[in-house]
């Protein structure tokens, strides 16, 4: 739910295609990854990591144009550095979607 709570969004899947549907509309994307979408502060804009098939890249799309490349050779070598009770144990859903929100209130706005 966006902040203003009048916009749902939401991962789906319709005879193999992936979709972000952020009301009233939808974006096609190939491989969203749960629990990753996030809404801006003022509900306008939306950004959620993807995955793209065969590729070993994650990107953070913003308002369905992937902005923000990942390696993910740098992201597996940043957890190895953790501590190891923070590598597998705990959940890191909120830190990612905090890095998502914050990558999409940084990035420019549309004009």
């Amino acid at each position: 739910m966006s902040p203003d709570g009048q916009r749902l969004g939401y991962l789906a899947r319709r005879g193999g295609q992936e979709f972000v549907v952020h009301e009233p509309s939808r974006t096609a994307l190939d491989g969203a990854l749960e629990g990753s979408l996030v809404f801006s502060r003022d509900s306008r804009r939306w950004a959620c990591l993807e995955k793209p098939k065969g590729k070993g890249v994650l990107y953070i799309v913003i308002d369905g144009v992937p902005r923000v490349p990942i390696d993910l050779e740098e992201l597996s070598a940043a957890i190895a550095r953790l501590p190891p009770g923070q590598r597998l144990l705990v959940d890191h859903t909120d830190l990612m979607r905090r890095w998502i929100a914050a990558e999409l209130e940084l990035s420019p706005r549309p004009r």
